[in-house]
């Protein structure tokens, strides 16, 4: 297992990596063509599209996985159950895209919606192949196909967005990505469908996929929540800003846990039954997580402006004090994975969904008492509320699962003060040098050294981890 594990992780991360390299790099080089107007209307319909997916998935991919001994009529089943919902919703949407367009008061969202929306119906195709690839551990083959149709989508998309196609570059990047990753996974895998459904078989996947489709639907709403209120209360642009500086600051965070989360998941399931062995690998990988992202996203918060200026230029500046605050909540995200896919391993889902919606319904109030305030408020709320989302999920996990909450916080504590020492070191140059490049250089170069120097000096277990982990 340990070879498995190993493997899987790295090519996972391998994919992970270059995929978010890549779409960072294409991402900056669009947001220089484009304005916060043009990604304010995708962002708009953030909040339909994942539902629609909760929806469609159903927890019913994570079924698969976590059982043991998957037929082909598992298979089927939930292919023609992916199918036939995505068809479904994607006509009511259709339908529905002119009251959407009324809802954020924009007329082009009736064709944009009618035409985005219909990657749901592409992706839900793809849904088994891709699950089947997740279950054997075939990451390798997933990083090149991934990679590859990334360059390909972005390239096509700046091409497009150079010509002057406004938001229609990124629904086009969309629409490519879709397609050709769908067609991938089932040549990669040989699957074919035979349109067979077994309602036994169904059966017995929904009741571990049905709550975690509803937690899914609880995240999903909760997730897209912000930028339904932003662009419907106030604009396209502030929409637009907010959603610029979410997507920079939960970069690492979501990339480097879902990516280790996705890799172990298969992995450890096969353990489910070994209480402390899985134990101490979830507390292992919270510290690890933590070691990697904390000092990245405290370095992106303390050098953000001109991170800003030098990268998407000074029309994006606006975007700095909700990305530096969104920099610290985003880090919640860290936690409540790891939680999340532990309580699927070991099958408590019905607790996973408590957990969720507990947790949600609390942000729910929070947006409800800070969005007459304005946007800057709805975000300083935000970071209150993550603090108390992983207090919450922290304790419901313990509960259920007997991980101390200082435990969690025992694994925590050395790359949070790593970090804030190395941001303070950053800071102070930053007051010392005028110059936007130098600065920008000597504030990177002392970070990454104090960082660095501290974990050697204590011999911090992570940075020997990822030092073993090569060999």
């Amino acid at each position: 297992m340990k070879s498995e594990a190993k493997s899987s992780v790295l090519w996972s991360g391998i994919q992970n990596i270059a995929n978010q390299g890549i779409h960072f790099i294409i991402t900056v080089i669009i947001a220089r063509l484009l304005t916060p107007e043009d990604y304010g209307l995708i962002a708009m319909l953030a909040i339909f599209f994942g539902l629609a997916q909760a929806f469609i998935d159903s927890g019913l991919s994570g079924a698969l996985i976590q059982k043991k001994n998957c037929t082909d009529k598992d298979f089927n089943s939930v292919f023609v159950f992916a199918v036939s919902v995505s068809v479904i919703l994607y006509l009511l949407l259709f339908i529905c895209a002119p009251l959407i367009a009324k809802l954020y008061k924009n007329d082009l969202l009736i064709s944009l919606t009618r035409v985005y929306l219909f990657s749901l119906v592409i992706n839900a195709i793809g849904i088994v192949p891709m699950t089947i690839m997740h279950k054997n551990l075939q990451f390798k083959q997933f990083a090149y196909i991934t990679t590859a149709i990334n360059i390909f989508s972005g390239v096509v998309a700046i091409i497009t967005a150079y010509n002057g196609l406004a938001y229609w570059a990124l629904v086009i990047q969309i629409m490519i990505t879709s397609c050709l990753s769908t067609i991938a996974y089932f040549f990669v895998t040989k699957w074919k469908p035979s349109f067979e459904f077994s309602m036994e078989s169904f059966k017995s996947m929904i009741s571990f996929g049905f709550p975690v489709m509803l937690t899914s639907v609880v995240h999903a709403i909760y997730n897209n929540l912000y930028s339904l209120v932003i662009g419907a209360k106030y604009d396209s642009r502030e929409l637009g800003l907010y959603n610029r500086a979410y997507s920079f600051s939960s970069l690492v965070p979501t990339t480097f846990s879902n990516f280790s989360m996705r890799a172990m998941f298969p992995v450890l399931a096969r353990a489910q039954d070994n209480k402390e062995e899985l134990k101490n690998k979830v507390l292992e990988m919270l510290h690890l997580s933590l070691y990697v992202v904390v000092p990245i996203n405290v370095y992106l918060l303390v050098n953000c402006h001109d991170i800003i200026m030098i990268v998407l230029g000074d029309k994006w500046l606006d975007l700095v004090p909700y990305l530096m605050i969104l920099c610290v909540s985003c880090l919640s995200y860290i936690y409540t994975n790891i939680h999340m896919t532990t309580f699927k391993i070991i099958g408590k889902t019905k607790n996973l969904f408590v957990s969720e919606t507990i947790r949600k319904l609390l942000g729910l109030l929070t947006i409800i008492i800070t969005v007459p305030y304005g946007v800057m408020v709805m975000v300083y709320g935000l970071l209150v509320y993550s603090i108390l989302d992983v207090i919450i999920s922290a304790f419901i996990l313990d509960y259920s699962f007997s991980i101390g909450f200082f435990k969690q916080l025992k694994a925590s504590f050395t790359p949070v003060l790593f970090s804030v020492i190395s941001g303070f070191v950053c800071w102070g140059i930053m007051l010392v040098f005028t110059n936007l490049y130098v600065r920008f250089a000597i504030c990177t170069l002392s970070f990454g050294f104090c960082y660095l120097a501290l974990s050697l000096l204590v011999k911090e277990r992570g940075l020997y981890f990822i030092k073993n982990y090569f060999k």
